[in-house]
């Protein structure tokens, strides 16, 4: 039995009207926003979709006509920078750590570098900004790739020592937030990829129907760019 669609009436006029400006056209979104103050039945949606698409109206993903004015929004989601999540050092931790500072110091006692007292100093920066977004190891190596790099400019050597562990902090910092910024990303990236499969399964299951990705972008309310990304991911892009 087809669902009723005549409670959404006046919207689908506003629609169909909108087309009509628009060179029979419209895009996901247009769609989204004729519905977004009221709550259509799941099994709704697909029936209107059939209807504007039986009165000769297109989901477009791009319309360009010169009467319509260019959408000013951004599809592209803005992730904020990653914060740092503090954990203690684990007993493993500890150990690893001071068998790396022992390390150094035979280094040293070869005589081969100044910079060792430095990297002792960051690598124990980096001990007390250990946390999840970065295991204690990859923190170590970035703490002395930052000596490494500031020890090319001038005076490294006679720099104030408060100086020099805000600046080893400073580099740290940096690194840890681009990580967790990547580990945010990765999160919502899967979350939208297990949205996208349930959704599109529950859909298949009511009807049946295959819907092209403009349809699916007003079905699943996402973006057409994120659904793209998705396929692409899953195997299923075009």
């Amino acid at each position: 039995m087809e669902p009723d669609i005549s409670l959404y009436r006046d919207r689908i006029e506003s629609l169909c009207t909108l087309a009509g400006s628009q060179n029979m056209k419209l895009r996901p979104e247009q769609v989204r926003e004729a519905f977004e103050d009221c709550k259509v039945d799941s099994g709704c949606m697909p029936a209107i979709l059939r209807y504007l698409y039986e009165r000769g109206i297109q989901l477009e993903t791009m319309i360009t006509p010169d009467n319509v004015q260019e959408d000013q929004s951004s599809s592209g989601a803005l992730f904020p920078p990653g914060s740092r999540t503090s954990l203690p050092l684990t007993e493993q931790d500890r150990k690893y750590l001071e068998e790396y500072v022992a390390g150094l110091y035979a280094f040293e006692s070869e005589g081969k570098s100044p910079l060792i007292p430095y990297m002792e100093k960051a690598v124990r920066i980096a001990a007390e900004m250990n946390c999840s977004e970065l295991p204690l190891a990859d923190l170590i190596q970035e703490a002395n790739l930052a000596v490494l790099t500031m020890s090319e400019q001038k005076d490294f050597y006679g720099e104030d020592p408060e100086l020099f562990c805000g600046r080893i902090r400073e580099a740290l910092d940096s690194v840890i937030r681009s990580a967790g910024k990547v580990k945010s990303e990765d999160n919502i990236l899967v979350d939208k990829v297990t949205r996208f499969e349930q959704a599109v399964r529950e859909i298949n299951e009511s009807g049946g129907e295959k819907f092209s990705i403009a349809e699916l972008a007003v079905l699943l309310e996402m973006d057409v760019e994120e659904i793209k990304d998705i396929l692409r991911l899953t195997g299923d892009g075009e």
